[in-house]
């Protein structure tokens, strides 16, 4: 097993106009660089539409409520609900 400690700098990115069901993490670390190195970063999203293959209503939630925390606009918290493609069916119809 491989671990690492170290610090990151972050941006939380929630645009309520144009991906309200979305929040994304994101750094612009050079450690973290795109295949054949044309830009940096690393980029994750957790989404809380059941739709969308990032859906992740925990970490949506984690980071909704990080933002309130701050103060700043935020989604509201979401129903917790299964990530697996098997049991989302319900939740499209």
């Amino acid at each position: 097993m491989t671990h690492v400690n170290t610090n990151i700098n972050v941006t939380i990115w929630w645009d309520r106009n144009s991906a309200p069901e979305r929040i994304r993490l994101l750094t612009g670390d050079p450690r973290f660089t795109i295949e054949g190195d044309t830009g940096p970063g690393l980029q994750f999203t957790a989404s809380c539409n059941p739709a969308h293959a990032d859906y992740n209503p925990r970490q949506f939630n984690r980071l909704a409520r990080f933002l309130q925390d701050q103060g700043l606009p935020a989604p509201g918290e979401v129903p917790i609900e299964s990530r697996y493609l098997r049991d989302r069916l319900d939740l499209l119809t």
